[in-house]
């Protein structure tokens, strides 16, 4: 579109296969024999690649926790998604072209299972790949026993439930002293 005598605006698209870097612009006038080539006035940037996380995994529930997606041609401002999953994504921050570090938390019922990692760069260079899993977040069905005595010392207490997982924790809240936990 001709906006005016000194500006043109056009729609371009650039396809998943065209050579990356920099490209000069020829300006044809039709019915006029006049041109010219701005040499390297424009940059086709590779997109983004994600390879892995890490962690790669954690539980329906865990809160402000921080992943590194790792990979390559990212780019100051890239935006992290979990798109439709019960993630939501607290912060973004750019480290390196290869890596972005993302402060999550996982809703209690968040999708199961190897979810999709998107990363966005500002030139809107998108790219997707399934590289982190939700695990179903832990489940208390009985403690036993259920009670102790203000004062007690040394109480064994044993929680049945399911996913639980090694470096778990407990708290009982104040004045109460989890010594150890064994899972």
């Amino acid at each position: 579109t001709v906006n005016s005598s000194t500006q043109l605006t056009v729609n371009v698209s650039i396809g998943d296969t065209a050579a990356t870097g920099l490209r000069n612009i020829t300006i044809q006038i039709t019915g006029d024999s006049g041109s010219v080539t701005a040499n390297n006035a424009f940059t086709v940037n590779p997109k983004p690649v994600v390879s892995s996380t890490s962690p790669s995994n954690r539980g329906q529930g865990a809160t402000s926790q921080v992943v590194d997606v790792l990979g390559n041609h990212f780019v100051n401002g890239a935006a992290v998604t979990f798109p439709g999953t019960g993630i939501t994504v607290n912060s973004t921050t750019f480290v390196s072209a290869t890596l972005l570090r993302a402060n999550i938390t996982i809703g209690t019922t968040a999708t199961t299972g190897s979810l999709t990692v998107t990363v966005t760069n500002p030139d809107t260079g998108t790219t997707t790949a399934s590289v982190y899993t939700v695990n179903a977040g832990p489940r208390v069905d009985s403690v036993t026993p259920s009670s102790r005595l203000q004062g007690s010392a040394a109480a064994l207490v044993t929680i049945d439930g399911a996913n639980f997982v090694s470096g778990a924790t407990l708290s009982l809240g104040a004045g109460v002293n989890v010594s150890s936990l064994t899972v």
